[in-house]
């Protein structure tokens, strides 16, 4: 990221093309699965203030951009077009 920058073009499959999107999603990503690892051994994880002040958005975006994006690319890439 920091040989790009974040606001430099790249694929996703979101209408939000630039590089930021990865390493937002990413963080998102393994905040995720770090916690869920956390609370299946009874691990104590903390989340860093500043993430976890996004908590909302990270819940809300990881949803949103599954149902409304990732599913609907997944649907277009198979040839299912109804409905998107």
């Amino acid at each position: 990221m920091t040989e790009v920058g974040p606001e430099t073009p790249t694929s996703t499959w979101t209408p939000d093309r630039r590089a930021g999107f990865w390493t937002r999603r990413l963080t998102h990503e393994t905040v995720v699965h770090r916690a869920d690892a956390a609370l299946a051994t009874g691990t104590p994880y903390d989340v860093d203030a500043e993430l976890a002040a996004d908590d909302s958005r990270i819940r809300v975006s990881g949803d949103a951009e599954l149902f409304r994006h990732w599913l609907a690319h997944t649907r277009f890439q198979a040839g299912l077009t109804a409905g998107i």
